[in-house]
């Protein structure tokens, strides 16, 4: 079970890195024109995108390695992992569709 976990924090780590490096790999960006490019601060966009995917692959882990100490059952903590992982991005998706535009 640690493995599939350290797996999956690994993928969200390695992405944030990658969207930091490379904004258009944020869904729609590369789709939009120039001129909606110009309306988003896409630095600051992907900083905080980049920080909420180290956040939340470093909490599961984190909470996988407590819980599964604390002879949790694995289903258990797969469900506790799940809902941080949809709660957190749905979270900065709001966030982020409010905040990072060109005033």
């Amino acid at each position: 079970m640690f493995i599939g976990q350290f797996i999956l924090s690994t993928i969200l780590i390695v992405c944030a890195l990658l969207i930091n490096r490379n904004p258009n790999l944020i869904a729609g960006y590369n789709s939009l024109s120039a001129e909606e490019k110009a309306k988003i601060d896409i630095k600051s966009l992907s900083k905080f995108l980049m920080t909420v995917l180290i956040v939340i692959g470093l909490t599961t882990l984190v909470l996988c390695i407590i819980l599964a100490n604390l002879d949790i059952k694995a289903h258990y903590i797969y469900l506790v992992n799940c809902t941080i992982i949809v709660l957190g991005v749905i979270i900065a998706s709001i966030y982020a569709n409010n905040s990072f535009k060109v005033k």
